[in-house]
């Protein structure tokens, strides 16, 4: 299901809208659908939402990959999609009309982290992880393109899947390269098991991760 903040921070502006009279005076409903973070099933709950003629808007989704699996469908249906977490500069390049989103995209998120860790923090030698999404991969994308350009070196780059637990092996591959920055594009569930891992096996290269893995669950 969607972390507790994002639905706790929507309920909570829909109970402050409703308290000052809702909107043209009628309360806000607030019904939480789960895509389970699936495309596929992104699709399925796109098509019920659409088909819910009560449903005026919504907010959502929650990944890069399921809001644009599911955009064209809103797109079809004239449904408002406030989109408060996908960072896929590709979702609001279709053309559509309906889209509106609240954060920066990759090609902005990319490219600061790797000016920071180049400019501020002295960082030369860059190993990037991404979990082979439509967040983490073009994310890590953007970092690398970055890093070359800015004449700093990507010792590694590779890709996991999500749901795996065990990074010893590739971790210890990439100590190897001796690395100052293990940079990962992806989610929180793998980005702190990746962080601890590291430690484990004593790689001391500095953690970097993106918007995706700022959760306490990460912590």
């Amino acid at each position: 299901p969607p972390p507790a903040f994002l639905i706790n921070g929507i309920r909570m502006a829909v109970d402050e809208k409703n308290a000052g009279g809702g909107v043209l005076g009628k309360r806000i409903e607030l019904v939480v659908f789960d895509d389970v973070a699936d495309p596929k099933e992104a699709v399925s709950v796109a098509h019920k939402i659409c088909a819910d003629s009560t449903i005026m808007g919504l907010v959502g989704h929650m990944n890069s990959g399921t809001a644009k699996a599911s955009s064209p469908v809103y797109a079809q249906c004239g449904m408002p999609m406030v989109m408060p977490v996908p960072t896929n500069p590709s979702i609001t390049q279709q053309g559509f009309t309906n889209l509106f989103r609240v954060p920066p995209t990759d090609l902005d998120q990319g490219t600061d982290v790797a000016k920071y860790a180049i400019t501020k923090m002295g960082k030369k030698r860059f190993a990037i992880i991404h979990d082979s999404t439509a967040y983490g991969q073009p994310l890590a994308e953007v970092v690398r393109k970055t890093v070359a350009e800015a004449g700093a070196q990507v010792v590694t780059f590779d890709g996991i899947n999500e749901g795996d637990k065990d990074f010893r092996a590739l971790l210890t591959r990439i100590r190897a390269a001796n690395p100052d920055v293990l940079f990962f594009g992806g989610m929180y569930n793998e980005a702190g098991l990746l962080a601890k891992q590291a430690k484990e096996i004593g790689l001391e290269a500095t953690f970097l991760a993106p918007d995706g893995s700022f959760a306490q669950q990460f912590i």
